[in-house]
């Protein structure tokens, strides 16, 4: 059974929809479309999937749980625990630390740790993601979790010192602690981006008990375009950003060739389009001219040719027939 709210959020605009148990997909198409956010519900083409489509390019959105886990149950949270990190900050992912090494080439562990969570109490334990971590939202979960008891700490809901998931409400990581310390949750990045990326250094803590930490949403949707682009290229010029020009100039380059395939596809389009159109005037002179011909047409004088051609295909057809009857006896 579905209830609850689910928060849609477009272009800087969000809006909310009750799901209760009686309500049709029908019915969830036209409350979305009421919110006029730029969002549209469809079915897929397999008709066993819910799509929420944006019909606003450029713009960020996401779909959070209001209360519940009805986004998550009916399979459209933005932010999941299955949502891949490849779709994380626009598609540029998250980058962890990895494969470091010291000055000889040896691996060095100390320069592959990606980050570092401290409690309300001041307990600390480092993270160290792996590509495996690096796949999904709940493999980080998992690996925060995992990192969390080699420290010494109980992990899980009710009597849990700590628990890394996600919750009912905004999108984001939740680094929640039940220790009781005077202090808020915090995170510090060791090497590499992974907290950046994964919204941990610009989550909002609280203190109290439990002290909580909600990361930012870094799996917020949007329509690539070259304009998002050519944006996202500003952007990351104006903030002296290396990473962010970096991969607005390889989307740069996916986007031109994007240009250049869809410019030949148009190309290719206009030339059967002047091709049909040539035909189509060949075909009105062709008519105009049978027509002018049968207006200006001498009835008597195709009359008596017609019957010259009607008397000289019977001669012909008579001629074919005597000349088939004969045989070489004929000739003897």
């Amino acid at each position: 059974m579905i209830y609850g709210d689910i928060v849609f959020n477009n272009a800087g605009q969000s809006g909310t929809v009750t799901i209760d148990p009686t309500m049709t997909v029908g019915e969830l198409m036209s409350a979305v479309e009421r919110l006029d956010l730029g969002l549209r519900v469809e079915i897929n083409e397999d008709g066993d999937r819910i799509d929420v489509v944006s019909d606003i390019s450029g713009v960020r959105g996401s779909i959070s749980e209001g209360s519940t886990l009805a986004a998550t149950t009916l399979g459209i949270r933005s932010f999941a625990s299955w949502t891949s990190l490849d779709d994380f900050n626009d598609g540029r992912g998250v980058a962890i630390a990895d494969g470091a090494t010291d000055i000889d080439g040896n691996p060095d562990p100390d320069r592959n740790v990606d980050f570092e969570i401290t409690l309300s109490d001041g307990t600390s334990f480092d993270v160290d993601l792996t590509p495996a971590d690096a796949t999904s939202v709940q493999a980080v979960l998992d690996a925060i979790n995992a990192a969390a008891t080699a420290a010494g700490l109980t992990v899980g809901t009710g009597p849990g010192e700590f628990q890394a998931a996600l919750g009912t409400g905004p999108n984001g990581i939740i680094l929640e602690d039940r220790i009781g310390g005077p202090d808020a949750v915090s995170v510090r990045s060791l090497n590499g981006f992974a907290a950046e990326d994964l919204g941990l250094l610009s989550g909002t803590p609280t203190a109290g008990n439990p002290a909580r930490l909600v990361g930012e949403d870094r799996a917020t949707v949007r329509v690539s375009s070259l304009l998002t682009t050519l944006m996202d290229l500003r952007r990351a010029l104006e903030t002296d950003d290396s990473r962010g020009i970096t991969f607005a100039g390889e989307q740069l380059e996916n986007e031109v060739d994007r240009v250049v395939a869809a410019r030949a596809l148009a190309g290719g389009r206009a030339q059967r389009v002047d091709a049909s159109r040539t035909r189509l005037e060949d075909r009105v002179l062709l008519d105009r001219q049978v027509k002018s011909d049968l207006q200006d047409l001498d009835f008597i004088e195709a009359s008596t040719r017609f019957t010259q051609l009607q008397t000289q295909l019977q001669a012909s057809l008579t001629a074919t027939a005597q000349v088939s009857r004969l045989t070489l006896l004929n000739f003897l």
